[in-house]
This record gives C-alpha cells, structure tokens and sequence, in this order.
C-alpha cells in the first residue's frame, strides 16, 4: 500500500481505501519491525501525501524506541534455545 501510495495510485486500485485512510490505518499500528528499514527509505524519498508521510513518520519514531528491545528479546531468546539444546562437543 505504502509504494501505491508514493506514486499516487492507491485510489486506482479496487482493494484499497483513499489515501487519507491509509493515514489512520497507520496510525493505528503500534510499530513496525521486519519492514523498518523499507518505511524509513518510502519516508526519505518524500513522494507521499502529507498527511501520509506525517503518520508514516510518526511510525517511524515509535518502532525506532521499540527496536531495543526487539534486540534484547531476540538475544534471550537465542540464549534460551542454546540453553535447552546445547550443540554436541566437536
């Protein structure tokens, strides 16, 4: 939705909603993780609508603070892996 968005054809397309729904779909989320690097290089390139590009950021901001933490979970959770199936000696 967000590509759609940057060239001005999310309205075009039957599935999706205007592009000032999509402003509140963003705002919704709470973050995003996995798709953090590609939001950051939409944002950049600057093609969206304001309001878009304003909620976008706003995203941005709030999975940036989260990202920390999705480190440590990642971590603990590799270490406890390791801790219930210990590779054998070599």
């Amino acid at each position: 939705m967000m590509h759609l968005a940057e060239h001005g054809v999310l309205g075009e397309v039957d599935r999706f909603d205007a592009t000032s729904v999509l402003a509140e779909r963003i705002d919704k989320l709470p973050l995003v993780n996995r798709e953090l690097n590609v939001m950051s290089r939409i944002a950049a390139r600057g093609l969206l609508d304001v309001r878009v590009a304003r909620s976008l950021e706003n995203l941005l901001k709030r999975s940036r603070r989260a990202a920390p933490f999705f480190a440590l979970k990642a971590r603990l959770e590799g270490s406890t892996l390791r801790r219930l199936n210990p590779q054998p000696l070599r």
